[in-house]
C-alpha cells in the first residue's frame, strides 16, 4: 500500500504519551520496526500518513524510523498487512 507522509502534524496532542504509543495501544501490536517495505530500522515515531490511491483523506498513524518520518510529502510503500490507526487523538486516546 502506498501512503503519503504528512508534513507538520507532530504538534497535535496525544494523551498516549507519543504517537507511537497511540499506534501500539490502538493496534495491539508492538510496532518494533519501521512500516516501510524493506526498511530494517527500528520504529522511532508514530508517523502521520494518508492513503495515496484512495478517496479517503483521513490521517493515520504508522510506526516509522526517523529517516522515513523525515520524508515529508513523500510517498512510502508500506506492508499490506501493516495496521493504520486513525489519528483521532481526541476521540480515541485513553479509551484502550
Amino acid at each position: 500500500m502506498r501512503v503519503k507522509n504528512i508534513n507538520g502534524s507532530s504538534p497535535q496532542a496525544c494523551a498516549c504519551g507519543s504517537w507511537l504509543n497511540h499506534w501500539r495501544k490502538d493496534s495491539g501490536a508492538s510496532g518494533r520496526y519501521c512500516s516501510v517495505v524493506a526498511c530494517p530500522n527500528l520504529a522511532e515515531v508514530g508517523g502521520h500518513v494518508r492513503p495515496v490511491l484512495s478517496s479517503n483523506a483521513d490521517w493515520y498513524i504508522i510506526p516509522l524510523c526517523g529517516e522515513h518520518n523525515g520524508e515529508w510529502g513523500e510517498e512510502l510503500q508500506i506492508g499490506e498487512t501493516r495496521a493504520m490507526v486513525p489519528a483521532l487523538a481526541s476521540e480515541r486516546c485513553g479509551q484502550n
